[in-house]
């Protein structure tokens, strides 16, 4: 294979209505944010083809802007993985600022974007799960007109999204509710994921988060128990289910990571993340122990992630701690339902084990969790 470089042009607008005029004079023209993609497949060994011109997005000003709302934050499709860490959980979510801090090193994240994370709807980008989970919307701009459309609509599978050729991603809008339940997890082909370290109650806030020791994965996989709070990279979405059309969806404590066979304890870098084949996020609100909000969702290969918004609905508005009963029928329902995902998107039998597993120690751990009441003083 040749080691020359061929000749590319690129071009470097400062503002939409520059990049528009481009996108138009040169049909197929690339647009390019990071570039960590490409670093990374260099990396690999794996061959990157680029066109012969691309359209650099980093000097656009109008894709680095982030605007608090009243109910949401929108933050601009070049603004870094880093910057976005460093607005903190007053204004951002703290499941995917946890999310954010663990993919690749800093140096890697000051230059991948929220924006190039979403477009290349890739099984590596670590921002799409927790995106999917908190019904994050996309902004897309065309020269004269612009629409607001669901992430989880805009995610067509692996390396497919929803985007017309005169039409570019502008912002991804995330609403600002408070989690007080959180969970994050990703296993690797074999299964592995931290057994040992740090007190495990230390990650996301959760001071009542357990975790017990894992079985070897051999056969049935990663032994999660009821009390198992384990958390690390990302993941991508395919389609999602309702009660009407089923689909996919995830949140809480402990935050872990696993990755190319190897565990590492929360907080340290992770490589080599494209062996990791299972992931789970889920979110849940408990107020006055009364489930108000619950929500979760599985990554995988193709479809990119799946969600039911109908088992979600079976916690919404149940009164904690959960029975028996009602615990049982959950499982049996999550059971049922990743039975009807296509062999491609969990291709190894344990993980999906693993996914039922998951998903019931997050319902215990919603069903454990206690509000922390801070008593008035006597005047």
């Amino acid at each position: 294979m040749s080691n020359v470089i061929e000749p590319m042009h690129v071009h470097s607008p400062r503002s939409l209505r520059e990049v528009f005029a481009i996108l138009r004079e040169n049909p197929g023209i690339g647009l390019i944010a990071g570039g960590t993609d490409c670093l990374r497949r260099v990396g690999r060994g794996e061959p990157v083809r680029l066109p012969g011109s691309l359209v650099s997005l980093a000097e656009v000003d109008e894709l680095s802007r982030i605007r608090r709302r009243e109910n949401s934050i929108e933050i601009g499709a070049a603004v870094s993985l880093e910057r976005i860490i460093s607005l903190g959980g007053n204004l951002v979510p703290t499941l995917f600022i946890r999310v954010l801090e663990r993919v690749a090193h800093p140096a890697a994240r000051n230059l991948a974007t929220i924006g190039g994370n979403i477009a290349l709807a890739s099984v590596d980008s670590d921002a799409l799960l927790p995106l999917l989970l908190l019904d994050a919307r996309c902004e897309l701009r065309r020269p004269t007109a612009h629409a607001w459309v669901p992430l989880a609509r805009f995610i067509k599978g692996p390396g497919r999204i929803a985007l017309d050729p005169l039409e570019i991603l502008t912002a991804v809008s995330l609403p600002l509710p408070h989690w007080n339940v959180r969970m994050y997890v990703k296993l690797d082909r074999t299964g592995s994921y931290p057994d040992a370290g740090s007190d495990p109650r230390r990650a996301d806030g959760n001071p009542d988060g357990d975790r017990s020791e894992p079985d070897s994965p051999s056969s049935e996989g990663p032994a999660l128990s009821p009390s198992t709070s384990l958390g690390m990279d990302s993941a991508e979405g395919g389609f999602e289910k309702t009660p009407a059309d089923p689909e996919p969806h995830a949140g809480g404590a402990p935050v872990f990571r696993a990755s190319a066979g190897t565990a590492s304890v929360e907080g340290d870098d992770v490589a080599g993340t494209a062996t990791s084949l299972l992931k789970f996020a889920a979110l849940a609100n408990v107020s006055k122990a009364t489930v108000t909000d619950f929500r979760f969702i599985w990554g995988g290969v193709d479809p990119l992630f799946m969600r039911s918004r109908e088992i979600e609905a079976l916690i919404i508005g149940a009164k904690t701690p959960f029975s028996q009963k009602q615990a049982a029928v959950f499982a049996e329902k999550v059971a049922a339902y990743i039975d009807t995902a296509p062999p491609s998107f969990l291709p190894e039998p344990y993980h999906r084990r693993s996914a039922v597993r998951l998903a019931r120690a997050f319902l215990e751990k919603v069903g454990m969790y206690r509000e922390t009441w801070i008593p008035k003083r006597e005047p």
